[in-house]
């Protein structure tokens, strides 16, 4: 911890260098870009991650994506789109992106997040800060992803990140619905903890003393208010205060509407869509839900989780509020990306991530 402030207080900014990634993506994401090329008619290039091919001729997609009549319905391994309407993908351009911080809070789909953003960082060559007691070895670097940054930000707030990956970094996070985090923390605790599924009679008892967890573990409950808070308790947290640095990030999303919170990512970062598909990580197959709890349970985690749900909506307004300030050809790109999501299999494999800094699995069975 006090190398972290010394190195804030020593370094000041820094001004990182690229080096080559790894490659990272798997096969179930190796949706590669091509240029879109139009025989005899005109291309619209104004969208940063789509060409709009109009109604003059056949268009070529070099065997990838194309989008049909507006439709939204998509195609792969083609060689051309028939005459019409159509959209192929643009052949990306990585060379102004701005580098990166994502904080990453627990169970809100942080690690989906992370590993789209380190596949993003091995294509545009952007050096990924390392986790753990390796950080400070890796500094300066451009893409950050891992929980350490909390930390930071506790203190420093986002300026303090500039020390880490230079000026003006892409701040980003997602917060999801409350009570929903809380259970998947608990229900990954347990899994964690014993490291095989478990029987339907254990889990109805650890239901049974969720009550007590909640009550013996407050810093669960007031997750984002204790974080954008800037605080380092749990007593006087400030609701106003949580929103007023949450503004303070560039792109703000909500698990519940993750496909958008991706393309918002992608359009800043100016990337094709095609670069922000995901695969779920780590889920807890089999969890108990909300409604399955007793109902003096669910009114306990209600009243517990206030502030958090205050937070949580901001957080969805901001979102919104980034949507709705989006050109029209957003809502093409969201098209095109939730087709794309349709065609990455999702099934769990229960086997470790594919990253070079996280740790953990696609899938975790509880039963």
């Amino acid at each position: 911890m006090m190398m972290l402030k010394v190195l804030l207080i020593v370094i000041g900014c820094v001004v990182c260098l690229g080096v080559r990634g790894q490659e990272l993506v798997s096969s179930s994401h190796q949706l590669h870009q091509t240029n879109c090329v139009e025989l005899g008619g005109a291309v619209d290039v104004s969208s940063p991650d789509l060409c709009w091919c109009l109604q003059r001729s056949n268009v070529t997609c070099a065997g990838q994506l194309c989008l049909q009549n507006g439709s939204g319905d998509s195609a792969f391994n083609i060689t051309s789109c028939p005459k019409g309407n159509c959209r192929c993908v643009k052949k990306e351009d990585y060379s102004s992106m701005r580098n990166v911080v994502f904080m990453k809070l627990h169970k809100v789909a942080s690690t989906t997040v992370s590993m789209v953003l380190e596949r993003i960082a091995a294509k545009a060559h952007k050096k990924m800060c390392a986790r753990g007691d390796q950080l400070l070895k890796s500094v300066p670097c451009e893409f950050w992803t891992t929980h350490d940054n909390e930390e930071v930000f506790v203190y420093e707030g986002v300026k303090g990140f500039d020390a880490f990956v230079g000026e003006n970094p892409l701040t980003i996070t997602i917060l999801r619905d409350p009570i929903e985090r809380v259970l998947s923390r608990y229900f990954y605790n347990l899994v964690m903890d014993r490291r095989q599924s478990v029987s339907l009679e254990y889990i109805q008892k650890r239901i049974d003393i969720l009550p007590l967890w909640l009550q013996s573990n407050p810093g669960e409950t007031v997750h984002y208010t204790k974080l954008f808070s800037r605080s380092r308790g749990v007593k006087n947290l400030s609701v106003e205060k949580a929103i007023a640095n949450l503004e303070d990030f560039t792109v703000v999303g909500v698990t519940e509407e993750i496909n958008a919170f991706m393309v918002l990512v992608a359009t800043a970062l100016h990337v094709p869509v095609t670069d922000v598909v995901y695969k779920n990580e780590k889920v807890v197959v089999n969890r108990p839900k909300f409604e399955d709890l007793p109902i003096e349970t669910q009114q306990l985690l209600e009243r517990l989780t206030l502030s958090d749900r205050i937070v949580y909506e901001h957080a969805k307004k901001l979102m919104h509020q980034n949507i709705n300030e989006q050109p029209p050809i957003f809502r093409t790109h969201l098209r095109v990306f939730e087709s794309l999501e349709k065609q990455i299999d999702q099934r769990c494999q229960f086997e470790r991530t594919q990253s070079t800094v996280l740790s953990g699995w696609d899938c975790y069975q509880l039963l």
